[in-house]
């Protein structure tokens, strides 16, 4: 396997399943990338803007 990191725009369902469920680490700023990696409970990180705007 080799090391860096791979970006996706728009990938499909089935894919991004995939893609997070065999990384090692996920950084997305995308709250759907972020609940599927928190379901599989995988190791992420998200940044989403205006997060605690968004839950008040």
């Amino acid at each position: 396997m080799q090391d860096g990191f791979n970006a996706f725009h728009n990938p499909r369902m089935d894919m991004l399943f995939n893609m997070i469920k065999d990384c090692k680490m996920l950084i997305s700023n995308d709250c759907g990338a972020f609940h599927i990696a928190h379901v599989l409970d995988d190791i992420h990180i998200g940044i989403l803007k205006d997060f605690a705007r968004m839950v008040s």
